[in-house]
């Protein structure tokens, strides 16, 4: 008789249960939902990047970052240079580095002699211009074609050569 009356009593109160009903719930949201405010500002030429470690100002695309003045600036033009000087990432390098410019500011050397960026023709064939290649900032010669920008840019794995990260020693191999 006990063991029907509790088994009576857990019946009912399985389907009582499913009619609980909390009416503060829909009318006034959690009040545990908090906002998250991100406080950190980055200097010009740097973009806020999530990471492991947090949040970080990282350059960039096509920027090398220079750590003496933890900024980033454009590759092959004087930038924190002092003047006859241009910042590079040296080749197989990872960390930016000033050296001394055989050019004038805005022109690299390619093949020997002094050429202006992405203008048409010489010293690259037909259809092609002098560009910085954005992955390891090297001069090449690349067909001429529309540039599609994105509005969202996934992280690339890693850390890329001449950046913030790699000249601080913060990169972790990848697996």
């Amino acid at each position: 008789m006990i063991s029907v009356f509790i088994s009576f009593f857990f019946i009912i109160q399985l389907i009582c249960a499913q009619d609980i009903y909390f009416p503060d719930e829909k009318l006034q949201p959690s009040r545990r939902n908090t906002s998250i405010k991100v406080s950190i500002k980055c200097p010009p030429n740097m973009t806020l990047e999530a990471d492991s470690d947090g949040n970080s100002c990282e350059c960039v695309v096509g920027y090398l970052y220079y750590a003496p003045l933890d900024s980033c600036f454009k590759p092959y033009m004087k930038g924190p240079c002092m003047s006859g000087h241009y910042l590079t990432l040296p080749y197989n390098g990872t960390v930016a580095e000033c050296r001394e410019n055989p050019c004038d500011d805005g022109s690299v050397i390619f093949n020997g002699t002094c050429n202006a960026l992405l203008k048409p023709g010489l010293p690259c064939s037909e259809g092609q211009a002098l560009v910085i290649n954005e992955e390891n900032f090297e001069i090449e010669c690349q067909q001429i074609k529309t540039v599609v920008y994105q509005i969202i840019v996934a992280p690339i794995k890693g850390c890329m050569p001449g950046t913030r990260k790699i000249a601080r020693g913060q990169c972790r191999r990848i697996l």
